[in-house]
């Protein structure tokens, strides 16, 4: 699975679960409609790509995003930071909570 992922340039992840496991794909799709949402703003690239992430799985954690764009934890957390004050997106719950995206 991971060689035709990797061979399709199809993004992945593979979760080990206490009872069994989770192979999570990574949909480009919704980074056209982010991108072309988000152009006419200063957002960085990153913040950018954080939130079309959280726009493809509002469940998503902030090391998951890490993993997914291999760059820091706390870059990530400092992007949503700067997006949760801009009126991007908004944490509902805590630790088993979800991203809410605004606009």
């Amino acid at each position: 699975m991971s060689e035709l992922c990797d061979l399709n340039n199809v993004k992945w992840r593979y979760e080990k679960l206490n009872n069994g496991f989770k192979f999570i794909f990574i949909r480009n799709n919704v980074t056209n409609t982010v991108t072309n949402t988000v152009t006419n703003t200063d957002l960085t690239d990153i913040q950018i790509r954080i939130l079309e992430i959280i726009t493809v799985n509002c469940n998503i954690k902030v090391d998951e995003i890490a993993s997914v764009l291999d760059i820091s934890a706390r870059t990530i957390q400092r992007g949503i930071k700067l997006l949760t004050e801009k009126g991007y997106v908004k944490r509902i719950g805590t630790k088993s909570g979800h991203w809410e995206v605004l606009k």
